[in-house]
């Protein structure tokens, strides 16, 4: 009982708590989007590319915020722009923001009148994932719901059943009772794993994790 009373107060938070992972990958995304559409923005009125980025950066979004303040700072201090962008993606950790930092240094190895046509898509694609993950969130109300529900519902008939009702768990002092409990604990464990995988799906992987070798390589970049 103590050990499955350990695990319950270790894993039920996250299952009978917000899902702040998704949210937080929502507010990312369009993070992400808002500061490639101020870059793209910025570039379309005829500005540099890093004057584009100091602009930008201290106008970021709540969640990339430190990031990007950071971004700004190692720019001022004369770090490479291609090297800032890259430790900038890898501080944000998100793949809109990979391919945005990707645009970025290729367009700073190579001038291009496409960056700003690139942001607007990368930015056009952040906004349709976290729109993508809004309505995935809202269609996991019901069942979060009930699950939380049916946790409640058989752990306060466990109480109960412990604690107003000592004869009838008194069979599980027994080892053989212990074993039942163990068995009967274990599937319930699965279960509510099950149940937590299919609420908290896996982030995304990101796909671009090589930026910082590609700014400090001197190798020419080849444009798009």
């Amino acid at each position: 009982m103590a050990v499955i009373g350990f695990l319950a107060l270790w894993h039920l938070p996250r299952i009978l708590g917000p899902d702040r992972v998704s949210r937080h990958a929502i507010e990312l995304s369009d993070a992400v989007a808002t500061f490639a559409e101020m870059l793209r923005d910025t570039l379309s009125a005829a500005a540099g590319l890093q004057q584009a980025v100091l602009a930008a950066a201290p106008l970021a979004p709540e969640p990339i915020t430190a990031p990007c303040t950071r971004l700004a700072e190692q720019i001022d201090s004369g770090t490479p722009l291609a090297q800032a962008v890259a430790a900038w993606a890898d501080q944000v950790a998100d793949r809109h923001a990979d391919v945005v930092a990707g645009c970025l240094i290729i367009a700073s190895r190579r001038q291009s009148g496409n960056t700003a046509a690139v942001l607007n898509n990368v930015a056009a694609s952040a906004r349709e994932q976290a729109s993508i993950r809004r309505r995935a969130v809202a269609s996991q109300a019901k069942p979060r719901t009930s699950v939380r529900v049916t946790i409640c519902v058989v752990l306060a008939l466990f109480g109960m059943l412990m604690f107003g009702d000592p004869p009838f768990m008194a069979p599980y002092n027994t080892l053989h009772g212990q074993v039942v409990l163990v068995v009967a604990s274990g599937v319930f464990g699965v279960a509510l794993l099950w149940m937590d995988k299919i609420l908290h799906p896996d982030p995304e992987p990101r796909v671009l994790t090589h930026l910082a070798t590609i700014a400090d390589s001197r190798q020419a970049v080849a444009a798009w």
